[in-house]
């Protein structure tokens, strides 16, 4: 089941129930020092550092729920499609699956969007993530399938509606409902069933997998690969694939790990599809028994090959099996210390090094050669700012990608959860995978990071040493943007969501901000983007003012540097660092209500996005209880 390690803190009191609501009611009657002095001392218990609410971790019953999302998007496109063949069935009963099993589902799902947009739709392929070794958390699996369904949108041509949560869902549920989704997806690419290649280009990842867990132990390498077979079925293809699990079972129980639970085979005809997945399942097997040795290694993906057949797929099926260690207890067992593992800043910053250095051929390559803003370095960051930083980035790889005819891609959205150091070098490792593509259109190299064995390594790095290169990247993809970069609607776009965000923070609060705050910021013809640049620095500050009323210290001064000029992309940036610090106030207040997606906008001048700043401004020192509320 996926379910969380870690001790459920109990979670405070909400302050927006009814309660709370009739004490500020009955409190405006007071004079505006006593409310503003209950207002803190309220404030300072509740949300004291000892009580701050953590996120619970994501239940197979949320994953669930977004499956089910996902599925009426599926069936939308193969209705957009013609697509009017019944939709296929997998017994939830037929394997018991864990979150790693699932995860490794959803990438396979996302693969399928990928071929998609880039065969069918025209609108440009996407990056998937690598499958970790290590746990899988139930909230990697749901960011993972909520991104499964924001890339699905993108090509639908209605939005889907909201329906009600399932709850008593286990991760067998989960994945067969996701293994339902993967057949039905096939059709809209104009596939029957996966093909015995693409089982096959599976199977050259176990073998790879297994060769190099036997290197580890430095066994001989020495194995004769088994003769090819003729005439097999897929039926034969997935019992071989059976047999590879139940050895992978025995080394995990020599390894005195939680082994796999094997299944039958199913009574049934059996397709490549099923050959497939069980290949998949042994490929996170693999990669977990990598992790409890302690050792992390990817590889890159084999080339395209075409006319195999499952002779091929059970020949390396039979293979990866004799390569593979037992594992032996009578054996000394090579084994490094699993925590050196965990990520932490000096990864993310060689990865960001990484980005950086090829980001810097690539404007090369353009011809560019406009120099980028210096950046600065800010000291006292957390992780949660590099995440916020790298959002802003994807951002702006997403207009690179579409100046590239590649299509609009998914950019997640700033979780409601503390920021670990492990979350930010995932998405550091996707900066570098998305920008990738972009490399292979421009002619550039494309090496990946986490396939590289030439990466540079680093020793005690901060996230402030991460946010400074990351601050880097930024500037740079501004010059490379230059003036077909963000512009005010983008701008304009950002401010809404900051608006909702203020507007969640006050219900949350029991606070009531006046409609007239809204209303009264007039148009101030002839803003510029200075202006603009100014006031998002106040609201900055208003929002630190609030952190502090709440009892949340050790904030940091963040400003975008400018040049002399200030341009759009230069405000852009700041109001992302709004979103990163009111969203980090959020999690601290436990708020778990998001904004809306905001539609593009069109025709917008500074002077709109000055206008919502400053009832952005004027709210917040309404909720402050400040002198002069409106702005």
């Amino acid at each position: 089941m996926l379910h969380s390690d870690k001790m459920m803190m109990p979670i405070p009191r909400t302050i927006c129930d009814r309660s709370f609501q009739d004490q500020h009611r009955h409190s405006a009657r007071l004079p505006t020092s006593a409310v503003t002095v209950a207002l803190l001392i309220f404030w300072l218990v509740v949300f004291s550092p000892s009580s701050v609410a953590q996120t619970a971790e994501k239940t197979p019953g949320d994953v669930y729920h977004q499956v089910r999302l996902l599925t009426d998007a599926v069936r939308q496109l193969r209705r957009e499609n013609n697509i009017t063949t019944p939709w296929p069935y997998v017994d939830d009963a037929e394997a018991v699956r864990t979150p790693r099993h699932v995860f490794q589902k959803a990438l396979e799902i996302l693969g399928k969007i990928s071929r998609y947009r880039a065969n069918i739709a025209k609108t440009g392929a996407i990056t998937v993530p690598r499958f970790h070794g290590r746990d899988i958390t139930p909230n990697e699996v749901f960011s993972t399938v909520v991104r499964l369904r924001q890339e699905l949108t993108l090509l639908l041509k209605h939005q889907m509606q909201e329906e009600q949560r399932l709850a008593n869902k286990t991760s067998s549920h989960v994945y067969a409902a996701l293994s339902e989704i993967s057949i039905a997806l096939e059709e809209t690419l104009g596939l029957r069933s996966i093909t015995p290649s693409e089982v096959y280009m599976r199977s050259l990842q176990v073998v790879e997998l297994a060769l190099f867990l036997r290197r580890s132990q430095g066994l001989p390498m020495e194995v004769a690969k088994p003769p090819r077979g003729q005439g097999k079925l897929p039926n034969h293809a997935l019992k071989s694939v059976n047999d590879l699990l139940a050895r992978i079972q025995h080394a995990e129980r020599n390894l005195w790990m939680k082994p796999l639970t094997l299944t039958q085979q199913p009574r049934r005809v059996i397709a490549p599809s099923d050959v497939f997945d069980a290949m998949g399942v042994s490929m996170a097997e693999l990669q977990r028994i990598q992790f409890r040795l302690g050792l992390e290694r990817q590889f890159p993906d084999p080339e395209p090959q075409q006319g195999k057949t499952p002779d091929d797929v059970i020949q390396n099926a039979r293979w990866a099996a004799a390569l593979l260690p037992e594992f032996n207890l009578g054996r000394p067992l090579q084994q490094y210390d699993r925590s050196t593992l965990r990520k932490t800043p000096n990864q993310v910053f060689s990865v960001g090094e990484h980005i950086l250095r090829k980001l810097m051929q690539y404007r090369r390559l353009r011809g560019i050669q406009t120099p980028p803003r210096k950046a600065r370095m800010i000291p006292g960051l957390k992780s949660q700012h590099v995440y916020g930083k790298a959002l802003e980035i994807m951002e702006k790889v997403d207009v690179l990608r579409q100046r590239q005819n590649l299509g609009p891609m998914a950019v997640p959205r700033y979780p409601l959860r503390t920021i670990t150091p492990s979350e930010v070098f995932d998405l550091a490792l996707r900066l570098d995978n998305e920008l990738a593509l972009i490399h292979r259109r421009g002619g550039g190299e494309a090496e990946l990071w986490v396939t590289s064995t030439q990466v540079l390594e680093y020793e005690n790095k901060q996230p402030s040493d991460v946010f400074h290169i990351m601050q880097r990247i930024s500037n740079l993809l501004d010059t490379i943007l230059g003036s077909e970069g963000f512009t005010p609607n983008d701008v304009y776009r950002e401010v809404l969501v900051t608006k909702q965000d203020v507007q969640l923070i006050a219900r949350a609060l029991g606070e009531t901000i006046p409609p007239e705050t809204w209303r009264v910021p007039g148009f101030k013809s002839g803003t510029e983007p200075r202006d603009v640049l100014n006031k998002a620095r106040e609201v900055v500050d208003l929002i630190a003012m609030a952190k502090r009323r709440a009892g949340m210290f050790g904030g940091r001064n963040i400003a975008v540097s400018t040049g002399e000029t200030v341009t759009p992309s230069d405000v852009f940036n700041q109001v992302r660092l709004i979103d990163t610090e009111l969203t980090e106030f959020k999690v601290f207040l436990d708020i778990s209500d998001v904004p809306d997606r905001m539609q593009a906008q069109k025709n917008k001048v500074p002077a709109h996005v000055l206008q919502v700043l400053e009832g952005i401004s004027a709210a917040l020192r309404s909720l402050l209880h400040m002198e002069g509320g409106q702005a």
